[in-house]
């Protein structure tokens, strides 16, 4: 019974093109979640106990998604039966992975300054990681159901999650929330960086955490060529100041966007009452 059930959930499929009828339709998902979250603002705003729920909820998401995905690639039928073989590439601590953490981390931190850090991490940095995939998900649709169904949930949660932060309130609108979220950014990318370096012997396995690693090619979009033609030190820098510049306008954008809606709800109000 278990040999079948393995032997179906890795059964194969046309791999379903990017901008095709399932690529539209976990984007829709995406943007239908993205409205009633902001639709619901005000309600979440003033129930900040909700908002921390259903992050812990997105977090157990991701977490047993990620436990889901490590099996599947390590627990393989072959002739004398079920047998266990681990792939490096899928090791759990990618750019996208760490949100799930974040979340896992915020079931613990009290409300305070370090809370709002991490927070903001989740509508930044983990918003834009979700994002990119589901916009640019070339690489993610591949011939395993599964996985395609997995990796569009996971980068829909990213975004989803990254929204909740800002609908519900729990993102400071100060430079030292961003900086905080950028340290925490940081401190995923350095723990990435010190695997990386330390074990170099699985670069052939395709084990490249944060795809920085320098024994091992990176197959980010528009940082391929870079990592190839620059010295190391240059392409880890533009890698850095190229993420943090990315979240930096989201973090304005957004509450440049609140504080103009804002400023409208306001107005109509005065007019009303007029």
């Amino acid at each position: 019974m278990f040999e079948q059930f393995i032997r179906w959930i890795k059964t194969e499929i046309e791999p379903p093109p990017p901008w095709g009828a399932y690529h539209w339709a976990m984007l829709a998902l995406t943007a239908a979640g993205m409205v009633a979250l902001f639709a619901l603002s005000p309600r979440l705003r003033e129930r900040p106990r909700l908002v921390r729920v259903l992050t812990n909820c997105f977090g157990g998401l991701l977490l047993a998604l990620e436990v889901f995905k490590q099996l599947f690639y390590s627990v393989h039928v072959g002739e004398s039966g079920v047998y266990w073989e681990y792939p490096w590439h899928i090791f759990p601590w990618q750019f996208c992975s760490t949100p799930a953490y974040a979340c896992l981390a915020l079931f613990f931190l009290p409300k305070g300054r370090l809370r709002g850090y991490v927070c903001c991490f989740l509508g930044t940095y983990g918003a834009f990681g979700g994002a990119t995939v589901l916009l640019h998900p070339h690489v993610v649709l591949i011939e395993y159901w599964f996985v395609n169904i997995h990796t569009m949930i996971w980068h829909m949660s990213l975004v989803l999650v990254g929204v909740l932060q800002w609908a519900g309130g729990t993102i400071p609108k100060t430079l030292r929330a961003f900086w905080g979220g950028t340290a925490v950014f940081a401190l995923f990318a350095l723990v990435a960086l010190v695997l990386d370096f330390s074990l170099p012997q699985l670069a052939e396995e395709g084990f490249n955490m944060f795809f920085i690693s320098p024994y091992a090619p990176c197959t980010i979009l528009f940082l391929q060529e870079l990592w190839q033609s620059a010295p190391y030190p240059v392409f880890l820098a533009v890698y850095l100041i190229g993420f943090a510049a990315i979240a930096a306008a989201i973090f304005a954008a957004v509450h440049g966007g609140c504080a103009l809606a804002g400023l409208v709800r306001k107005k109509v109000r005065r007019i009303k009452k007029k």
